[in-house]
């Protein structure tokens, strides 16, 4: 049940971004060197997005490390000058942490960056990877 469920999401997802007004000119070399390069920023680089509950100064930018967050959204920014469409991915890792990833729909193929697994992966390994709980925001 719970498998149908992130099915049916991912269907949708695939939908909101099959749109022919956003096909995008990539590949997944693209998303491999995108998802590399982001992967690669130090934690301890000053954030963009973190927000207070991450801890550190009192701005974006100022004391905060990057999470999980910080690389999903620097990619998705990343692929977006380029001309990919992507979407934030929230899932629960298997001890039970929430932890977000970048979900793209490339030439009818669906992929996960992750800064975890530090790699580009079909969604079917993603799923094996997380099996639970997964949300787009």
């Amino acid at each position: 049940m719970k498998t149908s469920i992130i099915r049916t999401v991912l269907v949708l997802a695939a939908l909101t971004l099959a749109s022919p007004a956003l096909a995008a000119p990539a590949t997944v070399d693209t998303l491999r060197s995108v998802n590399d390069q982001v992967n690669a920023i130090p934690k301890t680089t000053p954030a963009k997005w973190s927000r207070p509950e991450h801890g550190g100064g009192d701005a974006p930018g100022q004391g905060y490390v990057w999470d999980c967050e910080d690389y999903a959204r620097e990619k998705r920014d990343r692929l977006s000058r380029r001309g990919v469409r992507a979407l934030e991915l929230v899932t629960t890792t298997p001890e039970g942490i929430a932890h977000a990833m970048l979900y793209v729909e490339l030439d009818g193929q669906q992929y996960v960056l992750d800064n975890i697994h530090k790699k580009v992966m079909p969604v079917a390994e993603a799923l094996v990877l997380y099996p639970s709980d997964w949300r787009f925001r």
